[in-house]
């Protein structure tokens, strides 16, 4: 990086060989080429070449050959000067406030915890359930269609199951969801599926009552089968899974 002669340094005056340097660890910097660092009345003298991690080089750079330099959180480059030290530094301005969040007011996850122990009982640990609120939200946003399909890969307690059903309710829509899970730590026995047949039927953990949201659910076991003898496992699968799965089916509507 070669720093070009006129910058300001907060030191009056700066005298640093070639071969010295600048900082300390990783972040040092040493005079290299022809010209040492030389400063007088607060300016450098002469352009001085600096070499070493510069974390900001190519933007500096930019800055240097005359380009109008914005960051990434709206600030502009105003000056490149030196530290009393000699080492480059910046001074920039802010052009305007940046969010820092396009998504708020849902709450901290301690509340949707809580929330979550109403369905489903006491949790060990805490879960950070995402909030509901913000789901429906995200569904919002992806689709406008009332009778969308929402694929949820990484269902953990089914806040997206929630979210969807809650949807339903308010706009009269169809959306159907589809979520998936491993039963690691007992997540989808344990929480996903008392959570819907909660949120389903308004029973809460306590057996206190609350306003069901109509919904039906519906469980399925996912194998793997051999490439080769696909269609015969599935099916023989399929005879044996469907039966145990309406151990689980919850309806509070029966035409949802």
């Amino acid at each position: 990086m070669t720093l070009p002669a006129g910058l300001r340094c907060e030191a009056e005056s700066l005298d640093l060989p070639v071969g010295a340097v600048i900082g300390t660890n990783k972040d040092a910097l040493t005079v290299v080429g022809d010209n040492p660092l030389t400063v007088r009345n607060h300016r450098l003298v002469a352009s001085v070449t600096l070499e070493g991690r510069l974390r900001n080089g190519p933007t500096l750079e930019r800055f240097f050959s005359g380009e109008e330099v914005v960051d990434r959180r709206g600030q502009r480059l105003l000056e490149v000067y030196l530290k009393a030290d000699g080492k480059p530094h910046t001074r920039k301005e802010k052009l305007g406030e940046l969010p820092t969040s396009v998504i708020s007011g849902h709450g901290d996850t301690s509340r949707w915890h809580a929330l979550l122990e109403e369905k489903v009982g006491p949790l060990e640990g805490l879960m950070y359930p995402k909030p509901t609120t913000f789901i429906e939200q995200i569904i919002r946003m992806g689709s406008a269609k009332q009778d969308a399909l929402v694929l949820d890969f990484f269902a953990g307690s089914a806040t997206t199951g929630e979210a969807v059903l809650n949807l339903n309710a308010e706009d009269g829509g169809r959306r159907r969801c589809v979520l998936v899970t491993n039963d690691e730590g007992g997540i989808f026995t344990d929480i996903a599926v008392p959570r819907m047949a909660s949120v389903i039927t308004g029973v809460r953990a306590d057996g206190s009552q609350a306003d069901p949201v109509p919904g039906t659910l519906r469980t399925f076991e996912v194998r793997m089968f051999d490439p080769d003898d696909a269609p015969t496992s599935i099916m023989a699968a399929s005879a044996e899974i469907a039966p145990g799965a309406d151990v689980w089916d919850v309806s509070a509507s029966a035409d949802s």
